[in-house]
């Protein structure tokens, strides 16, 4: 961290309406910052930020509790963080209600990221706010709130779904097709492997590593059957050519070849996709959306999906909103 306070700053500020003042910040934040080439942020630690006076924030490191770093406001734009006998200016460049970013010159990008569940974050009234909003704008919303999760190595991602979200007893069960392998870690790849329900052929260039192991959209799945949805998009089979446990891969009435999950699984593949779609801000197709769509009135929101999702914040400091709140998917006509 004192390697960090030692550089002077000034960059562009770019303030977004509803943003938090760095003023007024206080609780539990994340300091992430971005890695190059990839262009993507790793949590470096996490503070508790408590207010001294007007002016003067006290920030505890978690990992270094003798480390009492002070954050002085300048003015909106700019702070002074004071570590030992180092001190450095550092100018904001962007925020939101969640997060303040800040850049030295060197290029250096960091970021404070409020602890959503670890300060109180009242969801249920955030989602009230949200009923009257329609389409571009709801999906804005949104997204700031389900953006800049804490990341984990695929490794650690992988450790975390199949011994911890997606066990019951010992076993970890396959989202396609109910197949159950027992394991509380990461099992034989040849057995069962990791789904990402949007394929990873699909990710596209940015934020790749983070996409790939955000647990709101992957899953335990029988390795054969993995390799047969492959990229296919999802669908509803109508002349079939392969099934397992309720899982189908075929044509659709369209002619179009795709992967149809179990009934029962059904709305949870179509929540997390169109999750994916509002963090990642990533179009889905119009036969896809009209499945989802669907599916997600079909096969309501289980007790297992809404813990799962709790669980997946404990981690990541994000929730889906469309399992705890599923009737904003008909608020949005296209995802």
């Amino acid at each position: 961290m004192k390697k960090v306070l030692s550089i002077l700053v000034s960059v562009v500020l770019l303030i977004s309406a509803n943003a938090i003042n760095i003023n007024d910040i206080s609780g539990n934040f994340e300091l992430q910052k971005i890695t190059y080439p990839e262009s993507e942020y790793i949590t470096i630690d996490n503070f508790f930020i408590s207010k001294s006076d007007n002016k003067e924030l006290s920030l505890q490191s978690e990992k270094n509790s003798n480390d009492n770093t002070i954050l002085i406001c300048d003015n909106n734009n700019e702070f002074l963080l004071v570590s030992g006998n180092e001190s450095t200016y550092f100018s904001i460049i962007e925020s939101d209600s969640f997060s303040i970013t800040f850049e030295n010159e060197n290029g250096e990008i960091f970021r404070f990221v409020m602890n959503k569940y670890q300060n109180g974050f009242d969801y249920e009234e955030f989602y009230n706010s949200m009923k009257e909003l329609k389409d571009s704008k709801l999906k804005a919303k949104l997204h700031e709130v389900v953006d800049n999760h804490t990341t984990y190595s695929y490794t650690d991602a992988r450790k975390i779904m199949f011994g911890e979200l997606d066990n019951n007893d010992g076993y970890a069960e396959c989202v396609y097709t109910a197949r159950l392998v027992k394991t509380m870690g990461i099992p034989d790849p040849g057995n069962m492997n990791c789904e990402h329900s949007w394929p990873q052929s699909k990710f596209g260039s940015v934020d790749s590593g983070t996409k790939k192991t955000d647990m709101m959209h992957i899953y335990p799945c029988d390795s054969r059957t993995n390799s047969r949805r492959g990229n296919n998009p999802f669908g509803e089979v109508f002349k079939e050519k392969w099934s397992d446990g309720g899982a189908k891969y075929g044509i659709s009435k369209s002619g179009k070849t795709v992967f149809e999950p179990r009934d029962d699984k059904k709305g949870d593949i179509a929540r997390g996709m169109l999750y994916f779609a509002v963090r990642y801000n990533m179009p889905i197709d119009k036969d896809q959306e009209e499945f989802f769509k669907k599916w997600n009135e079909l096969d309501p929101v289980t007790e297992r999906e809404f813990l799962r999702n709790s669980m997946v914040e404990d981690h990541q400091n994000n929730r889906n909103p469309f399992i705890d709140c599923p009737e904003l998917i008909n608020n949005i006509t296209d995802f």
